[in-house]
């Protein structure tokens, strides 16, 4: 269940998938009446199956968690927020909508220094942004104090942010065109993980008491970043014990996603009466297309209004029609 309140809310649905594809329409519960290019990912499968390889020079991050003796950090989140006091080398500095930021270039290297309260595992964090024109997401090498800690960070992914445009159009017989995606060139949040999403929560790094180093290199496209965060453990509440009434309902069309951190996902149509919108005789986009929405860290975000603070069901109406009876994760 979800708790949700009275103002605009986003969603967020992110699939770890691992070997075979869904496409689905989503159906949201409520208890109060609510509204609602080719395969750009190949690269960043490539790289999960890269990581997926065991390393001889260095530990995978699970070898890694298991032989480090340091404990999770539990104190407060610690932001730095100044990054023109995170790096010597001051060429690295630009300036993006009013702000300093560090930007990383392609083939660029940049060490970033930041000093910890204790030594500990931390969960890093950055406010990042991806400019330009290129469709494929950014990718990372990233050093700690000299070394890669573990083979995982060799290969990090920091995903663009896409859109589709407002106005869908239609060819000469009325049939919905799948609409070419709009890059949003926004600030996003991101805490470093897996890029094979064998593991879903975000990396727990050692850090030394004092100065540390965090050298980057990009070996796909460009990143600016605006801060960081040293976290600890992140934890999902558990909402089982809250009660959730009313029997309203509520509908939220999957094709019509408000983002999305892939530009090859899209929408697609299906000439099959259960699916809303349908139409007997033209093409309508009315689902989430599975040969598109089927790699790990895909994911979509819906965006709605809530008239009444509360606890929500939330049900989906999908399929998975590539491997009989196996599960979607």
């Amino acid at each position: 269940m979800l708790l949700l309140k009275n103002r605009r809310f986003q969603l967020f649905f992110i699939t770890f998938l691992l070997t075979f594809s869904q496409s689905f329409a989503l159906v949201g519960y409520a208890k109060e009446d609510d509204k609602k290019n080719e395969d750009s990912s190949s690269n960043v499968k490539n790289a999960a199956a890269i990581v997926g390889a065991v390393s001889e020079l260095e530990a995978k991050y699970s070898t890694y968690l298991e032989e480090n003796e340091a404990n999770p950090y539990t104190g407060k989140e610690i932001n730095f927020k100044n990054v023109s006091e995170l790096v010597k080398d001051h060429s690295s500095l630009d300036k993006y909508e009013g702000e300093k930021v560090i930007k990383i270039d392609q083939g660029e290297e940049v060490t970033i220094t930041l000093q910890a309260p204790a030594t500990s595992l931390y969960q890093i964090g950055f406010d990042y942004a991806i400019t330009g024109k290129n469709i494929l997401p950014t990718q990372i090498e990233l050093k700690v104090n000299g070394e890669f800690p573990f083979y995982e960070l060799r290969n990090l992914v920091f995903e663009s942010k896409w859109k589709n445009p407002e106005e869908i159009k239609k060819d000469k017989y009325g049939n919905d065109i799948i609409p070419q995606p709009v890059k949003v060139d926004e600030w996003q949040k991101k805490y470093l993980n897996d890029t094979s999403y064998r593991n879903s929560d975000p990396f727990l790094i050692e850090l030394k008491k004092g100065t540390n180093q965090l050298t980057f290199k990009s070996t796909e496209g460009n990143l600016l970043i605006r801060s960081i965060d040293l976290s600890p453990q992140l934890k999902l509440e558990n909402y089982e014990k809250y009660p959730v009434s009313g029997e309203g309902f509520v509908l939220i069309e999957a094709e019509d996603m408000t983002y999305k951190n892939d530009s090859s996902i899209r929408a697609n149509a299906l000439f099959d009466a259960d699916l809303t919108p349908y139409h007997s005789d033209r093409r309508v986009l009315n689902y989430l297309d599975g040969d598109a929405f089927k790699s790990p860290g895909h994911k979509v975000t819906y965006t709605f209004e809530v008239e009444e603070s509360g606890f929500y069901y939330l049900g989906m109406h999908y399929r998975q029609n590539v491997k009989a009876d196996f599960p979607v994760l």
